[in-house]
């Protein structure tokens, strides 16, 4: 965000050192002084974009500790009009907004902070979500999006399973599968955001987290097998012991490479213990999820999702682990039943 210069080098608080940068109650740099977090939040729910609800600390009501977004449809360009530049009113705002406003409000009204850098935001689509994603989407969901790898172990398996069978038009290929999946289940995330100072370098760092209170994830977990039911994983109908069918399992995906599998030439030789897997599609099957499952679980013995955070760099493609401290996120003791209603 910024180079931090030896003028401002004595000041080793990273918020009070952004807010040295940055007019009052804003976190970026303005265009126009009125245009500040509560303009483009009302924007959006002028626009019926988005349900915001604030919640205040219990103790001192002025003072807000998160707040939840539900995400309830996305205007396109084309769906503004011919225009873009063409502008709208605010119904308490003498200030006009153009459809580029209504984008640049969707990377800014959560640059909402407290003085502790406690604030996390809950996210998720409105059940009735149908919009179809504009390409400048791609950018938001980057910074703001949720993350696989905060997912638990079974919603995990079962998301492997919704990329394997979902299918998309042309448009719909060039969003990520997770984004299909987080639309089409509405599995919410915790995001939040501090700032963080490197070196002489000032950032804005994003956080992803599980909210440990959802309940939930079995009813997606079953809505997913639902959909997109896979062949059956039990009946394997083989006498040969699946281990070494497991050790020979690159033959098994080489020979599973095309639609229509010729049978094995006879041969006087004693048969490959992979020739009935070759023959069963319900059985290649089964042998490739269970290696792909193997695999998983010996890569996350000690992960825990419930307790992970994932950072996330919109100038680094890949979310990164990274540590924090529990008290960042508020929402899995704070309101958790009104949530988990919603």
């Amino acid at each position: 965000m910024f180079s931090v210069e030896p003028n401002r080098a004595s000041i080793t608080n990273p918020f009070r050192l952004a807010t040295s940068y940055f007019p009052p109650l804003f976190h970026w740099i303005p265009e126009h002084g009125q245009k500040n977090v509560q303009y483009y939040s009302e924007i959006l729910q002028h626009e019926n974009s988005i349900t915001i609800k604030a919640i205040r600390d219990k103790a001192n009501g002025d003072k807000i500790i998160y707040h939840s977004v539900y995400l309830n449809h996305i205007i396109s360009e084309e769906m503004w009009g011919p225009n873009p530049a063409a502008t709208r009113t605010l119904p308490k705002s003498s200030i006009p907004y153009s459809y580029h406003d209504y984008i640049t409000a969707w990377f800014r009204f959560m640059l909402h902070q407290n003085e502790t850098m406690s604030h996390s935001w809950f996210v998720n689509f409105d059940k009735d979500f149908d919009s179809e994603f504009p390409l400048w989407f791609i950018r938001w969901w980057t910074q703001f999006g949720s993350a696989v790898e905060i997912f638990l172990a079974p919603l995990k398996d079962s998301f492997q399973n919704f990329t394997l069978r979902f299918r998309t038009d042309t448009h719909g290929a060039k969003f990520t599968p997770l984004l299909h999946f987080i639309k089409k289940y509405k599995v919410p995330w915790i995001l939040k955001w501090q700032y963080a100072k490197e070196d002489d370098v000032l950032a804005r760092c994003w956080y992803v987290k599980w909210w440990d209170k959802f309940s939930h994830t079995k009813s997606i977990i079953s809505n997913v097998a639902r959909d997109f039911p896979s062949p059956s994983a039990s009946p394997l109908r083989i006498t040969t012991p699946v281990q070494k069918a497991v050790v020979d399992a690159p033959n098994a995906l080489a020979s599973s490479s095309t639609k229509n599998i010729k049978p094995p030439v006879k041969s006087k030789k004693k048969g490959s213990p992979l020739d009935a897997i070759r023959k069963d599609p319900d059985a290649l099957y089964a042998l490739l999820t269970k290696m792909i499952k193997e695999d998983e679980v010996a890569n996350s013995d000690d992960e825990r999702s419930s307790q992970a955070s994932v950072t996330k760099d919109p100038y680094y493609p890949y979310p990164q682990n990274y540590p924090y401290p529990q008290d960042w996120f508020g929402h899995d003791e704070e309101d958790a039943d009104d949530l988990a209603k919603d």
